[in-house]
């Protein structure tokens, strides 16, 4: 097989599996299994990248980028909690959203943060959507519509069928796609800018983990 018919093999393959599991983990999967199910799903998904001999260039996982994907992270992270902390003290952001993301302890709090969130979600969709997904559309179909592809099915990724059977829901629904593909896009680029998948990887983190602490601590010191 040529390794242009081996890229969209794997391609092909990487979207079905997330597909699938993206249905598996809505209907079948018990949700306190997600942890455990994402984390086994990372190993599922390196299985196509290696089947088309991707490089750890194509991945971002070459050690030579490490640092400048921690610049670039860094950044990310500081701008994400000044922001976010800004918003809270401001009042501009959504009671029921904080009071969802605030409602349990100090160590279900330090377990998402620093667990779930970066293992079961971050680092799962990094190496998914922008290492595996973005770097074989890229050898398909070249780096501009890789990443504007990239960004759409990360986008889907935050959707579900049910999303899509009223028209109040499908509002939501392309609501939700338009502000996640965006974001998807913008750790496409701190990737391609920096080399390394540790960048939109600490940016990802920053924005569920870095706000969701912030959040909680603001809430408490208010209250």
């Amino acid at each position: 097989m040529t390794r242009h018919m081996r890229t969209r093999v794997a391609l092909t393959t990487t979207l079905a599996m997330l597909l699938a599991y993206h249905e598996l983990r809505r209907v079948v999967i018990p949700e306190h299994l997600h942890f455990a199910a994402n984390t086994a799903m990372i190993g599922v998904v390196a299985l196509p990248a290696m089947a088309a001999s991707m490089t750890a260039a194509e991945l971002g996982l070459r050690r030579a980028d490490l640092m400048k994907g921690l610049r670039y992270g860094s950044v990310a992270v500081v701008a994400v909690g000044v922001a976010t902390g800004a918003a809270m003290l401001l009042g501009a952001t959504d009671a029921v959203f904080v009071e969802q993301r605030t409602s349990f302890d100090l160590g279900e709090m330090l377990f998402q943060v620093f667990v779930e969130i970066p293992v079961a979600t971050v680092l799962l969709e990094e190496l998914a959507f922008r290492g595996v997904v973005a770097g074989l559309f890229e050898r398909v179909l070249g780096a501009h519509a890789a990443l504007a592809s990239s960004a759409l099915v990360f986008g889907l990724w935050h959707v579900s069928p049910s999303d899509f059977t009223s028209a109040s829901r499908l509002a939501g629904a392309l609501g939700t796609i338009a502000v996640t593909a965006v974001a998807g896009a913008g750790f496409h680029l701190m990737k391609r800018r920096s080399g390394s998948l540790l960048a939109p990887a600490m940016a990802h983190w920053a924005t569920n983990g870095v706000t969701l602490a912030v959040s909680w601590l603001a809430v408490r010191a208010v209250g």
